[in-house]
């Protein structure tokens, strides 16, 4: 078993930075680390792809279209906002969840 390093280390003489799901970036590559920043900044929904309609519902026009051919979605304002509370994590909650043999009470363990 690996031991778990800190966010920060030297690895082959060269100072890395490390997030989660194994990705680590080299201190001084400045593109790959903007690339990360891009994507932990985004935002939970496309809003340039967001639109009102005239009647107050919301018109979400997907990225590519579903097997069935949908290509946006309509939502009443309130259950558009109910999907998006879905999204936020509860206070102090584990955001990382372990199943099977990860868990720490498995089967096997008790």
């Amino acid at each position: 078993m690996r031991a778990l390093r800190s966010p920060l280390y030297i690895e082959n003489d060269v100072l890395v930075f490390s997030v989660h799901a194994n990705v680590h970036i080299e201190t001084r590559d400045r593109m790959r680390l903007g690339r990360l920043i891009r994507y932990c900044a985004r935002p939970a929904v496309a809003t340039e792809r967001l639109s009102e309609l005239p009647d107050g519902r919301l018109l979400y026009r997907l990225k590519r279209p579903w097997r069935d051919g949908t290509s946006a979605v309509i939502f009443e304002r309130q259950d558009f906002m109910a999907k998006l509370a879905v999204l936020v994590p509860a206070p102090r909650a584990h955001l990382t969840r372990y199943h099977e043999y990860s868990a720490p009470r498995r089967r096997g363990d008790r």
